[in-house]
């Protein structure tokens, strides 16, 4: 896997920033950002899709909420979340 630089780390800030709406990730969107770099195969095409992909995970990882509890919570509680 190549390094990313500055370069391929601003073209995919910038890949991101487009896939983003209103603080949320577009899938759709996200996906044919990959598709269409995947088909150029523009040079340091592999460090940018590797930085893309960490940004994603990140704004995946926001949006994601984890719930822990030490006790089990009613059966009316768990049904909200689901």
């Amino acid at each position: 896997m190549s390094t990313p630089t500055k370069q391929s780390k601003n073209l995919a800030k910038m890949l991101f920033c487009w896939c983003t709406a209103d603080g949320t990730l577009d899938k759709h969107r996200a996906h044919q950002v990959v598709q269409g770099v995947l088909q150029s195969k523009h040079r340091g095409y592999v460090a940018v899709l590797a930085e893309f992909k960490r940004m994603v995970n990140m704004q995946l990882a926001k949006q994601t909420a984890r719930v822990e509890s030490a006790a089990h919570p009613p059966p009316g509680i768990l049904s909200i979340f689901r």
